[in-house]
């Protein structure tokens, strides 16, 4: 039988980690698929695993140019057989999105939402979903340059959260606040959303939907401990009905289609959930998903090739993940190969 090649990209797992290594670790469970790791960067860690890909190929990032990225995927089709297309990174969905089409008309499947779907926790729709569910959203507003922030914070009762694509930052008075603004907007000119702080407990949850926008696996986590960043560094898998079914409302609300991730605080005083963000892919620790029982990457999979999946809520709580890093050590030959060809191949 010739086996399923998948394509998965997000292989970084530096000090901010991508959910792609997880999402590999979790189909080499599967002794019928082939993995292709797809990376924008020669130096992501990901790239170096060789126990996890079988092979590695470097592809146009859809950032900078969204046609290379498109044919640089036909080119692995016709050339490698890929099959199935697992984008991993969060800014990489909307550009996916609107290149389904074209993606599935050269015969590669992929799961994700159709781009009048996307949708973040600001969204209207997800506003007026979790107020009819008495889920808060804690307050925010956006500033789109330096002068603009000190305007915006009366509105705001210290600390507050700082966002940007990348990081969270609490800031305790308007000096902390400055001083993030004026660096992130010194070197570029995305917005940035500044929110109010929530004292309490995260939670996290996996889920995924079929393209009939059913629930078909969840799994929630308390997080334990976390770095400075807000990554998840221990954390221990819980069983919340609560969040179970705002999660399944939630996806047929929005019409949902594929991978997702929601974040909630368990407030200290009132003990009431506030749901702080809406990530339209799986969280880094989605291999532990897959080892306390719930194999959320392999499902995504066989929903993309249009197999029916079983729908199941159930997994093990009580099980404990914690992060580690690990020395890869490989010849820097083996880096070179892959900035001069492009690719890297561990499994002929």
């Amino acid at each position: 039988m010739k086996k399923i090649c998948v394509g998965v990209t997000g292989l970084g797992v530096s000090d901010r980690p991508m959910s792609g290594l997880g999402i590999a670790k979790s189909l080499r469970l599967n002794k019928d698929i082939r993995l292709i790791g797809l990376t924008y960067d020669t130096i992501s860690s990901g790239c170096y695993s060789g126990d996890v890909f079988d092979e590695i190929h470097l592809v146009g990032n859809p950032l900078q140019d969204v046609q290379k990225f498109f044919e640089d995927i036909v080119r692995l089709k016709e050339k490698h057989g890929l099959q199935v297309l697992i984008p991993s990174v969060q800014w990489e969905i909307p550009v996916c999105s609107t290149l389904k089409d074209k993606i599935k008309r050269k015969k590669i499947d992929i799961l994700i939402p159709e781009s009048n779907n996307l949708a973040n926790v600001f969204d209207p729709r997800v506003a007026y979903f979790a107020s009819s569910r008495y889920m808060r959203i804690p307050a925010y507003t956006f500033i789109h340059d330096r002068r603009g922030l000190t305007g915006k914070l009366s509105s705001l009762r210290f600390p507050i959260i700082i966002r940007d694509i990348a990081e969270n930052y609490v800031a305790y008075d308007t000096a902390e606040a400055e001083v993030f603004a004026l660096s992130h907007f010194r070197y570029g000119d995305s917005p940035l959303c500044i929110q109010e702080y929530v004292n309490g407990e995260e939670y996290s949850v996996a889920a995924l939907a079929d393209r009939n926008s059913k629930l078909t696996g969840i799994v929630i986590v308390k997080k334990l401990v976390m770095t400075g960043q807000g990554i998840p560094w221990i954390v221990v898998s819980v069983w919340d009905k609560e969040l179970v079914t705002f999660t399944e409302k939630l996806i047929q609300h929005l019409n949902w289609v594929g991978p997702l991730e929601l974040r909630f605080i368990k407030e200290i005083f009132t003990n009431h959930y506030t749901f702080i963000k809406f990530e339209p892919c799986f969280p880094s620790w989605v291999y532990f998903a897959t080892r306390v029982g719930q194999n959320l990457p392999l499902k995504a999979v066989k929903l993309a090739m249009g197999k029916t999946v079983k729908a199941s809520t159930a997994y093990n709580p009580g099980y404990m993940y914690v992060r580690s890093a690990e020395d890869i050590i490989c010849d820097i030959h083996v880096l070179f190969a892959l900035t001069a060809s492009r690719r890297l191949i561990y499994r002929g």
